[in-house]
């Protein structure tokens, strides 16, 4: 399972290839009847255009202070975009430049796109993976049609 952020050379899946999408893949387009996501109507074969990376942020840290108590900072992701990312996570809270962090970090717990990277005895990273990895192809009209790539069934060598 590929989650957040991935190099491309680390990706199974590079132009060219051709994937199948099963029936009632989850989906998104530029195609302006398409608004939000919908389900695939039939299992198809495409040609994968191109794969964008997925995106992972460091959301913050967690610091022990020489006591078990432990603390989350906000670090490395300004507020105003942590609100977009958590509404658009589904974990709302009321627009502000002190947010609820200690509160938000255990909503986003719920998501499952937390990771805490050990980084020494008495610091922790934080990281939040907003997005995964996405396959990309020229869909009917030449608009684009993506989806994320742990969806992806098959894969055939050009």
């Amino acid at each position: 399972m590929y989650r957040g952020y991935h190099r491309k050379a680390d990706l199974p899946l590079k132009q060219g290839d051709v994937v199948t999408i099963a029936k009632g893949t989850k989906l998104r387009s530029t195609h302006p009847q398409r608004d939000g996501e919908y389900e695939a109507g039939r299992t198809y074969q495409v040609k994968v255009h191109h794969v964008l990376p997925g995106a992972t942020y460091t959301f913050g840290h967690i610091v022990a202070q020489g006591t078990p108590d432990e603390r989350v900072i906000l670090s490395g992701i300004h507020w105003r975009d942590l609100y977009h990312i958590c509404q658009g996570l589904g974990v709302k809270y009321a627009y502000s430049f002190d947010p609820p962090v200690e509160w938000i970090y255990e909503e986003l717990k719920k998501t499952g796109r937390i990771e805490v990277i050990k980084r020494s005895d008495n610091m922790s990273d934080i990281k939040l993976h907003t997005t995964n990895p996405q396959v990309n192809w020229a869909g009917s009209g030449g608009y684009w049609v993506w989806c994320d790539i742990n969806d992806i069934v098959g894969v055939q060598e050009p």
